[in-house]
């Protein structure tokens, strides 16, 4: 018994030791950090409920709000580019303050909605507001961090949203529980303070202030004019954001109608769907920043494809499901199975993918670059209510087939992108990167500002050493 003990307490040991070792240095921005939790308890205390509330607080007949939304949303997608020049233009930190204020000012006004034409200018400014605030997320991040830490930033934030949104969307059904109608409507003043909250802790963050052009381009030594013709021909991009687009569709497709697929097709109870999204939520919280640090030393291109295989391999087994609809155990095995080989694939497709996108951004570009790489949400968010619903109502297998199909295609698309996958190699600073009492420069400056102080400093040095930086399969960042 002893050892049996000792056994489990090595491994449980090993498993935190790579959790912490996924894990970025994060000194000097937990006004960032904090933000991002409050947004997401926020967001999970709503989101789940919109719908509802839309019908049952507003008194909105179903189809009108579904009309309404999916109109909103797709008359906000070009703006996803408009905010992307924006943020080249302004620096990203301003965005997010202001984006997260103009969404208090928003869901403030949610209760206040009775008609469909309300309905659609509250959701259009929302999603306006989102599109704004996610095109500057990005390069906040790429702000804040060093090249070879991206895929941990993104790890982290993937696991603290996981966090957020899981309490929050608990807490959220015991308000509605509790107080009905009345409860929905402070569901969305709940949703607009947070959004202040998280705006007054990013006012506080240092980071990103100038314009993300000019800070970013003196991180590669050189300034470049930002124009639209460079994302539209970089060809290795584009196929990170059309392989990105083909996984957005299968973690929508998985969201919105595995749901129906496991009670109305599967004949399931309701509480088994619930639980595999919590088995989804609860893996990412505890093994994401793990998972970032085991898949550091492979290509992110390798890892991108293992990662729509598994998205395949988990389309096939949900798909069993159907079969065994008279044993509900076993069926309900099966289900928590797929989802939890899904959510492998996951916790390496969505990091991974958004480290690549911004490191092979032109630094002086990195707005525009990146809002077209959320472009890849915006589309798949039209795409996969529709195409999802109309091949389910075929049958179970047409939905299977597709979801297995788009899985692989993504898996093809990001090949695209391997010649520039060591455009930008890592410098031996981003490799290790100084923590601040190894270096001369107090604690309070950050990571971007620890490399301009170099760059101004041994900028020779530092050129000399990025010419030298190895290029062969290694791939740390």
């Amino acid at each position: 018994m002893t050892a049996l003990r000792a056994t489990l307490a090595a491994q449980a040991k090993a498993v935190l030791g790579a959790a912490r070792a996924g894990l970025p240095d994060a000194r000097g921005h937990r006004p960032f950090l904090a933000a991002m939790i409050i947004d997401a308890l926020g967001s999970g205390i709503f989101l789940p409920f919109t719908l509802l509330f839309f019908v049952q607080a507003a008194g909105l007949p179903l189809v009108k709000v579904g009309i309404a939304v999916s109109a909103a949303s797709a008359v906000s997608l070009p703006a996803t580019l408009l905010f992307g020049w924006v943020v080249d233009r302004f620096g990203p930190r301003g965005i997010l303050v202001l984006a997260n204020v103009a969404r208090c000012l928003v869901y403030a006004c949610y209760p206040l909605i009775r008609s469909a034409p309300e309905l659609f200018v509250a959701v259009l400014a929302a999603s306006l507001c989102d599109k704004a605030y996610w095109s500057a997320h990005r390069p906040f991040v790429a702000a804040i961090s060093v090249q070879g830490e991206r895929g941990r930033w993104y790890g982290m934030i993937s696991a603290l949203r996981n966090l957020g949104l899981g309490l929050g969307a608990l807490a959220g059904g015991v308000l509605i529980s509790a107080d009905g109608a009345a409860g929905l409507r402070a569901l969305a003043l709940v949703n607009a303070a947070s959004f202040a909250l998280a705006a007054l802790l990013l006012s506080r963050e240092r980071a990103g202030r100038a314009p993300a052009g000019s800070a970013l381009a003196a991180e590669h030594g050189g300034s470049v004019a930002p124009t639209w013709r460079m994302v539209l021909r970089d060809r290795p991009f584009l196929s990170v954001v059309a392989a990105k687009l083909a996984f957005v569709v299968c973690a929508l497709s998985m969201t919105l109608v595995l749901p129906l697929y496991l009670i109305r097709n599967a004949g399931l109870p309701g509480w088994i769907a619930g639980t595999v999204f919590a088995a989804n939520c609860a893996l990412v919280v505890i093994a994401q920043s793990g998972v970032v640090h085991a898949i550091e030393p492979r290509s992110r291109i390798s890892a991108i494809g293992l990662a729509g295989l598994l998205y395949a391999v988990a389309g096939a087994v949900f798909w069993s499901v159907d079969a065994l609809t008279a044993a509900v155990a076993a069926a309900a095995a099966i289900a928590v199975a797929g989802m939890l080989i899904y959510t492998c694939g996951e916790m390496i497709v969505s990091p991974t993918s958004d480290a690549l996108a911004t490191d092979l951004a032109a630094a002086s570009a990195r707005g525009r670059y990146l809002s077209v790489y959320q472009l890849s949400w915006s589309v798949g968010g039209l795409i996969a209510p529709v195409a999802g619903t109309m091949l389910l109502a075929h049958g179970p297998s047409w939905f299977w087939l597709a979801f297995t199909a788009t899985a692989l295609a993504g898996t093809v698309l990001i090949r695209g992108a391997r010649p520039a996958e060591h455009r930008n190699p890592p410098t031996s600073a981003t490799k290790s990167p100084a923590r601040p009492h190894e270096t001369a420069a107090p604690p309070a400056i950050t990571g971007q500002g620890r490399r301009q102080r170099q760059i101004a400093g041994s900028q020779p040095a530092q050129q000399g050493r990025r010419t030298a930086a190895p290029r062969g399969p290694a791939t740390s960042r």
